[in-house]
């Protein structure tokens, strides 16, 4: 167990954390061995050649999936061992997703996508909806609550799906290819809310991404090759500035 002077301002830590599957009797490590440290209301990018396990680093990261070997740490708590149902808990109360596919509920509307993580929490029905609300409102998607994802552009879509991520207010959102289905404006207004809720709001954001504009709005670039972390690369803030102000400039 680390102390907490060792974890200090570490909202995730990563100790040697492999993951290996297994096929045919073939073992395979997608992951092996890595260790990272994200500071809390850091930005960090992910980025990787397909097969390079930065997908399974990022499920890991979100305690959708457990390492095989190592350990991590999620606001100092060694998190490798616990149960499912611990996961979850910590999972949804801390953690945000936000997919290049949305996974909106279909049969529900915006107001009723936005509301449904805080249901899990026994949120009365009021709070949840008036939180919904509030978040949506807050996008510029006020006007769309009662519609149902088909009814959307890509970009709404993914703004609700936003909205989602932040029902039951995590300090953790992590975001796989969030514009990766949007056209190069709606990417753009999806990237700036990333950046709001970076910069105004502190969150602690991770994205991974192929796309070396989208990347290079983080602080840092974990670049992944082979399971691995080929190189950590630091990103100037004028670059940083320069690229949130151009829009998508490849």
């Amino acid at each position: 167990m680390k102390t907490g002077g060792e974890m200090a301002g570490k909202i995730i830590s990563l100790k040697g954390v492999t993951k290996t599957y297994k096929a045919d009797g073939v073992s395979f490590d997608a992951v092996r061995g890595v260790d990272l440290d994200i500071i809390e209301g850091e930005r960090i990018s992910i980025m990787g050649p397909s097969g390079s396990g930065k997908s399974t680093l990022m499920h890991m990261v979100g305690l959708l999936d457990v390492p095989t070997k190592g350990h991590i740490y999620i606001n100092g708590e060694d998190v490798s061992k616990k149960s499912e149902n611990e996961l979850a808990y910590i999972r949804g109360k801390t953690i945000g997703f936000v997919f290049q596919s949305f996974y909106l509920v279909p049969s529900l509307n915006a107001l009723e996508n936005v509301a449904l993580p805080m249901m899990f929490y026994r949120i009365e029905k009021e709070e949840r909806e008036k939180r919904a609300k509030e978040i949506l409102k807050e996008f510029g998607i006020g006007e769309k609550l009662a519609n149902y994802p088909n009814q959307l552009s890509g970009g709404q879509r993914q703004r609700v799906a936003i909205a989602r991520s932040l029902a039951n207010d995590p300090k953790i959102i992590l975001a796989d290819e969030p514009t990766g289905n949007l056209d190069s404006k709606s990417g753009e207004e999806v990237l700036k809310v990333f950046d709001d809720l970076h910069q105004r709001e502190g969150r602690t954001l991770v994205t991974v991404t192929h796309e070396r504009y989208v990347a290079e709005r983080a602080e840092r670039i974990v670049h992944i090759r082979d399971g691995l972390i080929e190189k950590i690369e630091k990103v100037d803030e004028n670059k940083r500035e320069t690229v949130r102000g151009r829009g998508l400039v490849k």
